[in-house]
């Protein structure tokens, strides 16, 4: 069993918080992704579960063996870091024997280990090589490569793909998926980039300011986000903010302001204390506003005439700016004709998410 359990972490550097009272646990074989914006402590974080830093306060349990005070090469923690941290003046193969041979390992088994290995990697033909003669894909998967020899509990990933480019950052997030599935070890992945957290993880644990926001599966946390700062990070391109505020009219409960008005949908379980709110914003993420071809959900409720602002060729798609009065927001459609100044959209009320306008909470039910 390789769980990684923390509990109660804190760590400053100086006078200035990092970490504030983080409790988190990655369960045995699972792949955590930490994301958040850069300065937010996740890889912080990721140091104090491989020793390379000590908290100020609470405990790390790899396994279910607290590790305070035991030193990160007797941990059993592999980890792979933005810069590959190879050693130019060796090869790829002594590279990966580097370790098994600091721990005094038979050069028989070294040789066996590094084959099988470099055979799951596809980087076998690569054993007589530098690091200044690999490209930065063939690189990253030496690192792994020389990771995954030791047999780690754990597998600690810092941004490891960061310094490539858009192509090979989704050829090398695949790999690393399948090498979970085939090793099936517990995986903790640092990113800042939520489409490596949204495709990778098994969960993700969303960072801000030294402290975890929310934590939960990739489908949970896009369709039923904590809070709005959440919202605002999952999603490409970013959800639609809209203020204004909520009234009851007939027995409906609508969302209003200078320049919009739309019903909601009552079965939604929107907290009841928050429908008289004098102010709230309202969330719509860009592929829940459609154009006529969605007619079948089309009433006067849920229906604007929107002036367009700029267009985002995507190629399989537009990316639609539009604003009326002083409410902008944008919208994500198939076939949108460039020529057209103006156009009718459909809000998908069944989709919208309300925000508390001061501190960020949902005001869905829990």
């Amino acid at each position: 069993m390789a769980a990684i359990q923390i509990r109660d972490i804190s760590k400053k550097f100086g006078s200035t918080d990092i970490l504030t009272q983080i409790n988190l646990t990655a369960e045995d074989g699972e792949f955590l992704v930490l994301v958040g914006a850069s300065g937010c402590g996740k890889s912080t974080l990721l140091r104090l579960i491989a020793g390379l830093e000590t908290p100020d306060e609470g405990t790390i349990s790899i396994g279910g063996l607290e590790m305070t005070g035991v030193p990160p090469a007797k941990r059993n923690v592999a980890m792979v870091f933005q810069n590959y941290a190879l050693y130019p003046h060796l090869s790829v193969f002594e590279n990966m024997a580097f370790g098994l041979r600091q721990q005094k390992k038979d050069e028989a088994f070294i040789t066996e280990k590094i084959n099988s290995t470099g055979e799951i990697l596809q980087i076998s033909h690569l054993f007589t090589r530098k690091p200044k003669e690999l490209s930065g894909g063939q690189r990253q998967r030496v690192a792994l490569g020389r990771a995954m020899v030791r047999d780690p509990k754990v597998f600690l990933f810092d941004e490891p793909l960061s310094n490539l480019d858009a192509k090979l950052r989704q050829e090398m997030r695949i790999e690393i998926k399948k090498l979970h599935s085939i090793l099936k070890t517990t995986m903790i992945y640092v990113t800042h980039d939520q489409t490596e957290a949204m495709t990778m993880g098994d969960r993700i644990a969303i960072m801000r300011n030294g402290e975890i926001e929310q934590v939960d599966t990739p489908e949970k946390i896009y369709s039923s986000p904590k809070n709005k700062f959440v919202a605002s990070f999952i999603g490409m391109p970013q959800m639609n903010f809209i203020e204004g505020f909520l009234q009851k009219d007939d027995g409906n409960l609508e969302f209003k302001n200078e320049d919009l008005q739309f019903t909601l949908n009552r079965s939604s379980a929107y907290k009841s204390q928050f429908e008289n709110l004098e102010k709230v914003v309202m969330g719509i993420r860009p592929e829940d506003i459609h154009d006529n071809l969605f007619a079948q959900i089309k009433d006067t409720s849920n229906t604007v005439t929107a002036k367009v602002e700029m267009v985002e060729n995507m190629g399989s798609h537009k990316i639609v700016h539009f604003k009326i009065g002083a409410s902008g927001f944008s919208a994500e459609l198939r076939n949108f004709n460039e020529h057209d100044e103006k156009i009718e959209l459909i809000f998908d009320m069944n989709r919208t998410h309300l925000f508390h306008p001061e501190h960020g909470g949902s005001l869905y039910e829990a």
